[in-house]
């Protein structure tokens, strides 16, 4: 007799067995109190049939799994999906009992149960079974059926993915399909695991898991499993993404678009969100009118697939009110950020909506003025509605508080802008956990609070907070611990420690060098920040060194009316001047650059 544990045997993957059980029922909270509902009983019935299939006692499984079935039925109808769960459990009793036909026969009707509820997780479990059936009756064709029908109703994103493609391979004994199958099984598992990593802040892991997972599915990629092939290509976009490495993510996310927006009969969100993943690339780069071009993209493709209302167009509205910001000016800006805001006030009532609306436009309004305490005001006001109505962990209320602690900032308040940081913190630690890396730009916020109100033991602690952090999820490649490095170093630079400031800036510069490569403007700042720790030391041959380098990254990216670029031909020059050298500024400079950009170059530095 074949059971159903053999059929795995082509891959070399962890799969679940087919047949096992559903698993034991807990009894709920009236139970525990001695009170006993008529579910409870069903559910006690269903505990007994459990334990006696562990025990291979099958007559008796069967006894007390039909007494629940016929109790479900009486209490809840012939169609509830615990009539489905029950009679799926005794097919599988059927097939450890290596009874075919008649689990057949139970497995059929809570197909049709489950059939109307194929998001429910129990519907791929049923089809599964009704695939083993079919397999050990030797309707390999049937069998083949109910596999792909799971893997339907299934998708990458559940934990039994990647045993249905194990399933599917077991069906074929030819060596070239059941390779194919198991191999597509391994692929849906590595990225399931490599998904965790990434949420779980562990960026390095995950980029690891899911590169393997990407070779699978480019030896593998069909039209059944291209939509999972792009979701891999898509993690992997996110992990370099939060890497640094912009380069690959946009590459990433473009193999992903590739197959989505090819692929007959997908709804169009998930290209949506491959869209707007595009557009944050572009972002970061600074290449703001193409991010909004694709950011728009996004919101007419979600829009259309979700509706105007949904949070997640809401969000895009915000992303393009920043992009109009950056290149229009705030009039279009706030255009786009009333809308963003008309859609999350609909979480409340119409009163409750209004009076955000009114109070949030205000606090806008006045910090466009500079008057800080009308708009701290009017954000407390917003905050105290939003906790009364959405409750006080509710991530709108997170992201106020946020821009309340950002006004106490602009202020110069600085010890009230830590306290707020701090209430920003403790939200995102009670969501994400402790440790997560969206903490630790929170910490890094409240250290610089910290040091400007002149707290620099403290700020070093939080800081030192961040950067194990960061180490942590990436070991030490992502970006934002070059940012926190900076930022170690900045705080050392204000006790006057050179040494160790420049210590850390060097620790930044190196970060930035292996993440974008000698010509990228982040490595740019990085030696202008490790020239700065010269300077102060008066060490004037070394700090010139940095800062022109730094100054020809930012003229050869950016040209010479970019207003940092600008800055570092200020510093260069006043740096040049403390040498004594007596050659003129500009013409020193122009041999300096060696032809490339020297002309502007050398003219900005006599006009400066």
């Amino acid at each position: 007799m074949l059971i159903i544990e053999s059929m795995l045997r082509p891959c070399a993957v962890a799969v679940l067995a087919l047949t096992t059980a559903l698993g034991a029922f807990s009894l709920n909270a009236h139970a525990a109190a001695g009170v006993l509902t008529p579910s409870d009983i069903i559910a006690r019935e269903a505990e007994i049939a459990v334990q006696y299939a562990h025990e291979l006692n099958y007559p008796e499984a069967l006894k007390h799994y039909e007494k629940a079935l016929s109790d479900s039925i009486r209490i809840n109808g012939k169609q509830h999906r615990d009539v489905a769960r029950y009679k799926n459990d005794i097919g599988v009793v059927y097939l450890k009992m290596g009874k075919y036909k008649e689990a057949r026969g139970i497995l059929m009707q809570a197909a049709e149960i489950a059939g109307k509820r194929p998001d429910d997780p129990n519907t791929a479990t049923i089809y599964r079974n009704l695939g083993a059936t079919f397999y050990n009756l030797g309707e390999v064709e049937k069998a083949l059926d109910w596999h792909q029908k799971a893997f339907t109703v299934s998708g990458a994103k559940r934990p039994d993915a990647a045993g249905v493609y194990g399933d599917m391979a077991a069906v074929f004994d030819g060596p070239g399909a059941s390779e194919q199958w198991c191999s597509e099984a391994l692929m849906i598992q590595k990225l399931n695991i490599g998904v965790e990593h990434l949420n779980a802040g562990e960026y390095a892991k995950a980029r690891t898991i899911l590169t393997q997972a990407a070779e699978i599915g480019g030896k593998v990629l069909n039209n059944i499993n291209a939509p999972n092939v792009a979701l891999i290509y898509g993690n992997l976009g996110a992990v370099f993404y939060r890497l640094g490495d912009y380069e690959k993510a946009l590459n990433w996310y473009q193999k992903a678009l590739a197959i989505q927006e090819n692929i007959p009969g997908l709804s169009g969100l998930d290209a949506a969100e491959t869209y707007g993943s595009i557009a944050s690339v572009y972002e970061r780069q600074g290449h703001y009118q193409v991010a909004l071009d694709w950011y728009v993209k996004a919101q007419a493709a979600q829009e259309k697939a979700l509706g105007a209302d949904h949070p997640s167009v809401a969000a895009l509205y915000d992303r393009i009110a920043v992009m109009h910001q950056l290149l229009d000016g705030q009039d279009k800006a706030q255009e786009w950020r009333q809308k963003a805001t008309a859609v999350r006030d609909k979480e409340m009532d119409d009163k409750d909506a209004g009076a955000v609306s009114m109070h949030r436009n205000a606090a806008l309004a006045y910090l466009g003025q500079g008057d800080f305490e009308n708009a701290l005001k009017s954000y407390k006001q917003v905050l105290a509605i939003g906790e009364k109505s959405l409750g006080k962990q509710h991530p709108v209320n997170t992201a106020t508080r946020n821009d309340i602690a950002g006004v106490y900032d602009k202020k110069g308040d600085y010890k009230q802008a830590a306290t707020w940081y701090r209430k920003v913190l403790a939200d995102q630690e009670a969501a994400l956990g402790k440790g997560h890396p969206n903490t630790a730009a929170t910490y890094s916020n409240i250290a610089v609070a910290e040091a400007r109100s002149g707290d620099n033991k403290n700020a070093l602690e939080n800081l030192r907070k961040a950067v194990m952090i960061f180490e942590k999820a990436a070991d030490e490649s992502h970006p934002g611990i070059a940012t926190a490095y900076t930022n170690v170093a900045w705080v050392y630079s204000r006790m006057h420690d050179y040494d160790k400031a420049e210590q850390w800036a060097r620790k930044a510069m190196l970060v930035n060098e292996k993440n974008f490569g000698r010509k990228h403007p982040a490595t740019g700042m990085s030696y202008g920040n490790v020239a700065m720790t010269y300077m102060n030391r008066k060490q004037y041959d070394k700090a010139i060194s940095g800062y022109l380098e730094a100054y020809r990254i930012y003229l050869d990216r950016f040209g010479d009316a970019n207003p940092q670029t600008q800055s570092f031909r200020d510093k260069l020059e006043r740096v040049y001047k403390l040498t004594g050298k007596s050659k003129p500024f500009g013409d020193w400079l122009s041999e300096s650059l060696g032809g490339q950009n020297a002309k502007a170059g050398a003219e900005s530095a006599v006009e400066g």
